[in-house]
């Protein structure tokens, strides 16, 4: 018998349903919802959003996400905590390979 893998499909679903979060599915629904050039039509964008929000609130956190723009990512961040308390603000900018600890915050600061 093959050992339980988090890393398998399996164990991704396994994960996501203990967790209530589902990385690889956030990260895909959210690049739809803030790229501007995205092929999805506005209903699923909002339908994508409702979803975005409601993960958010069960895991009191933001990564300002909203339809207008929000915070940007060169690629998803890793979160070996999940996305517990962790709040980026709008308009800002994140690279590449990021690794992001919970009950953190990440804001611009002064005039815009």
């Amino acid at each position: 018998m093959k050992p339980f893998s988090v890393d398998s499909r399996f164990g991704r679903r396994v994960m996501a349903w203990i967790q209530g979060y589902d990385h690889l599915k956030y990260w895909r629904r959210r690049a739809s919802v803030v790229d501007r050039d995205s092929a999805a039509s506005l209903l699923r964008k909002l339908w994508y959003l409702y979803y975005i929000k409601k993960v958010d609130a069960r895991h009191g956190c933001s990564f300002g996400t909203n339809l207008n723009g929000g915070a940007s990512f060169d690629s998803p961040p890793l979160l070996p905590h999940g996305p517990a308390g962790i709040f980026v603000g709008h308009n800002v900018k994140i690279g590449r390979g990021v690794t992001i600890f919970q009950q953190v915050t990440i804001s611009h600061g002064g005039g815009i």
